[in-house]
């Protein structure tokens, strides 16, 4: 069985808000560590300059209990939606992650980050149950 955790914020990138959007460019490389498969091994996931986020899909009547502008975490995620889990790592290694593994990744990146247990939760049953929308776009 696969195991999949957002080790680490490796680095801590910026992001440049766009005017009169909810869109957010990553301006500076963010990278996360993360330990996957049965070999534990750790990987580099870089979210490149450039790319553009609009970090939580949270819906809007939501906001008043999850901030999608809170958790650096959301970037890693969208990251990962955007290339259907296709990622070379740092070592120039080839993963294909799955929408439930990169999940996962958004559970364990907003640990790293500090939210409450039943703040991961609630924001991971929503992404695996309103995912499947945004995984093929």
């Amino acid at each position: 069985m696969k195991y999949t955790t957002a080790a680490a914020l490796f680095q801590n990138g910026s992001l440049i808000k766009q005017s009169n959007t909810n869109k957010w460019i990553v301006e500076n490389m963010f990278i996360w560590e993360v330990v996957y498969g049965t070999q534990f091994e750790c990987q580099k996931i870089k979210v490149p300059s450039g790319f553009i986020t609009d970090m939580g899909s949270i819906p809007q009547i939501f906001w008043v209990f999850f901030n999608p502008t809170q958790y650096l975490a959301y970037i890693l995620h969208d990251y990962l939606y955007h290339q259907e889990g296709k990622i070379y790592t740092h070592k120039g290694i080839y993963y294909e992650y799955s929408r439930k593994d990169c999940d996962k990744m958004l559970y364990e990146a907003l640990k790293v980050e500090g939210a409450w247990w039943i703040t991961r939760m609630l924001i991971y049953l929503g992404v695996r149950i309103g995912g499947w929308v945004s995984w093929k776009k």
